[in-house]
């Protein structure tokens, strides 16, 4: 078989009503005489049947369907590899038709098999969509993967009407959490004296704004109405993450998932991260405003270790990444930084928290998740211990990393 052409960038983007029959144009641009494989569930699959293979017939692809029912477990390494190994070596390009669970899946096995896919979205697109990783559980634990992103996407408008509420109040969660992901972008690359890609986070922060004030109208809940201005955002802000190869796992991210481990408790994933969200602000500005010359070399990896060991135990599930490459000089380095950028740097910060804050009240007012009841599952004690063991427990380059290496998270903070 001929080396495929495997893209780098989505193509094209489709949004509107009936969106799917665009998918045999789709086809006939990218993957003409190509034998296409169908990935989808009997539910997803049942509403889209007559259409795609109507669409098939257009675009003159021969098609074939390949169901994974098994949802509960999609993101579980060992399912994509079986999944892989299904997939014949004659398939030239990948339809998923879909939400979250048949996307995560798609991605990874897609890059496995080195295929392009095109995405067919049952409800609104999000913004991880067109990014090049997926997270999957190995041994309970979450780790990101590398992946393809989708050679197209459609979303049609129709199916956004039947959108539950939860899944609504996920994507306004989604684009407006990318406030600690500008942040973070800035504070990194200005610490670490890089390029700062201005005008994407400029950008970025323009649909953060734009999504906060659609929520922000909105008299008691996140209405149908809302969809459509929020998946257009989600659309624009993922396109504008992945032209720009901003892709990374910012702290509110990591805070969130060691949170819900030590929690035990999954059913209030977005809650928890925006609460992350409020305490980390508050984290960042008191190190860049104390950090001196006298206290940036204060590390321990003993100290550290106990630390892990006494807040997550010994479980299975809370391997502890206790190696840190603790560089003097670097440290070093980064204090001058920040006692060169120290104003800015601190103006960023009380900027984004006004944000956070306000989408905090969104939250609370609109009683996403329960939120308004959140203080009675959660305290600050629990909230200070998953964003003191997150940087090991999950092993991102963000910012809180950084603090990480400077020992701030093993004392009170």
């Amino acid at each position: 078989m001929a080396e495929r052409f495997l893209i780098e960038n989505t193509k094209k983007v489709v949004f509107k009503k009936e969106g799917i029959k665009a998918l045999s144009d789709i086809l006939k641009s990218y993957a003409a005489g190509e034998k296409v494989l169908v990935i989808s569930s009997n539910v997803y699959l049942k509403e889209n049947l007559i259409e795609l293979e109507n669409q098939f017939k257009i675009s003159n692809n021969e098609f074939e369907y390949l169901m994974q029912e098994n949802l509960n477990s999609i993101n579980n390494l060992s399912l994509i590899k079986k999944i892989s190994k299904q997939i014949g070596e004659d398939v030239g390009l990948i339809v998923a038709v879909g939400g979250d669970e048949i996307v995560n899946l798609v991605k990874a096995v897609s890059y496995i098999k080195n295929i392009n896919f095109v995405l067919v979205c049952n409800e609104a697109a999000m913004v991880n969509y067109f990014e090049n990783k997926v997270e999957m559980l190995v041994d309970f634990k979450p780790v990101v993967f590398k992946c393809r992103v989708p050679l197209a996407l459609i979303v049609d408008k129709n199916n956004l009407k039947k959108m539950p509420r939860k899944k609504i109040a996920a994507l306004f969660s989604e684009i407006t959490s990318k406030e600690s992901f500008v942040l973070e972008n800035y504070l990194i690359n200005i610490t670490k004296k890089n390029v700062l890609n201005k005008k994407a986070l400029k950008n970025i922060s323009a649909l953060i704004e734009g999504a906060m004030n659609i929520a922000d109208g909105l008299e008691d809940d996140l209405n149908k109405n809302s969809v459509n201005a929020l998946t257009r955002s989600a659309i624009n802000m993922g396109l504008e993450l992945q032209k720009n190869n901003l892709i990374y796992n910012s702290s509110d991210s990591s805070v969130c998932k060691a949170l819900c481990y030590l929690q035990e408790d999954y059913s209030s994933i977005l809650s928890y991260k925006i609460v992350a969200s409020v305490f980390l602000m508050d984290l960042f500005e008191k190190f860049i405003k104390n950090l001196n010359f006298y206290n940036y070399a204060c590390f321990s990896r003993k100290i550290r270790e106990e630390k892990i060991k006494q807040i997550a135990g010994v479980q299975e599930r809370a391997v502890v990444s206790s190696e840190v490459s603790y560089d003097h000089s670097k440290r070093k380095l980064f204090v001058y930084a920040v006692e060169e950028f120290r104003e800015d740097l601190l103006a960023k910060i009380e900027n984004s928290k006004e944000r956070i804050l306000k989408c905090f009240k969104i939250f609370k007012r609109l009683d996403i998740e329960g939120f308004y009841l959140l203080d009675k599952k959660i305290d600050a004690k629990n909230i200070k211990d998953a964003i003191c063991v997150s940087p090991d427990m999950y092993n991102f380059n963000n910012f809180l990393s950084i603090l990480k290496d400077f020992g701030v998270l093993d004392y009170n903070f």
